[in-house]
């Protein structure tokens, strides 16, 4: 929810739900809610968890791709797995955060 009409003297808060596309973690006197975050395809990223009204988005990594940038909440950039040429091998295998 967010505020819709601040209290007064004689009223109390008005909170409406937020929009699609909009989210609120905490309770808070905020007038808007947040923009969800959109994963950037550009950096192997999808989501992995949609945006709800309480949550925000949560990005991971393309198939065939780990997360070379971890953010705070969920991953920033992710990297194509290397391919081991003929005659070499996999000398350290990487997860999902590596």
């Amino acid at each position: 929810h967010r505020v819709h009409k601040h209290c007064t003297a004689f009223s109390g808060t008005t909170c409406v739900p937020c929009m699609e596309g909009t989210y609120t973690e905490h309770p808070n006197g905020l007038t808007e809610c947040r923009a969800c975050k959109l994963c950037d395809e550009g950096a192997n990223l999808m989501p992995v968890a949609e945006c709800t009204y309480t949550k925000n988005t949560v990005c991971g990594c393309l198939p065939e791709h780990f997360c070379s940038n971890p953010g705070p909440e969920d991953c920033e950039l992710c990297e194509p797995y290397t391919v081991c040429l003929p005659g070499t091998m996999v000398k350290e295998k990487v997860s999902s955060f590596q």
